[in-house]
């Protein structure tokens, strides 16, 4: 015989799959694992929010742990199905505090925000992205282990394998 899929309070003893509950503290936070699903997702168009907040890193008068919190909040919320940072290295973009300064970076692996003096050397695969960094054409790059992504006033992506 056929079960009804809805049932009174009486009939309803115990919980299924189906039923509502106010418990959300077993409730995980899911990320895409699919790699074709997380590919998709980088590359669609960044909002203005997330680049006028990474873009203004300049600005203020902030510690830098307390800056580095604020980026990766930022970021969870642009990306809430992918894990952060993952395989994402950090943050380039055009330095603002003075004529000596060309490029600052947001380091995930390091936590730190550093500003980089012209030709004082970044570490790793962030100096290759410290000369798109530079072009009048992009707001931000994204450095990731695998690809660069440039990022446009537009907030559209293009992606540079490393």
């Amino acid at each position: 015989m056929p079960r009804p899929l809805f049932m009174n309070k009486e009939q309803n003893s115990e919980k299924s799959i189906l039923s509502l509950s106010s418990d959300t503290q077993n409730v995980k936070k899911t990320y895409l694992e699919s790699p074709k699903d997380r590919e998709r997702i980088l590359r669609q168009k960044r909002s203005k929010e997330y680049i006028d907040f990474l873009t203004k890193l300049d600005t203020g008068n902030v510690d830098a742990q307390t800056r580095i919190n604020a980026v990766l909040e930022e970021v969870r919320k642009e990306f809430p199905l992918i894990e952060i940072p993952g395989d994402f290295v950090g943050y380039c973009s055009k330095c603002y505090l003075g004529k000596e300064y060309e490029v600052h970076m947001v380091d995930f692996a390091g936590y730190i925000i550093e500003h980089f003096k012209v030709g004082q050397p970044m570490p790793g695969v962030m100096e290759n992205a410290r000369s798109l960094a530079m072009d009048e054409h992009y707001e931000l790059i994204e450095v990731y282990t695998k690809c660069i992504r440039t990022v446009d006033e537009n907030g559209n992506v293009s992606v540079i394998p490393i």
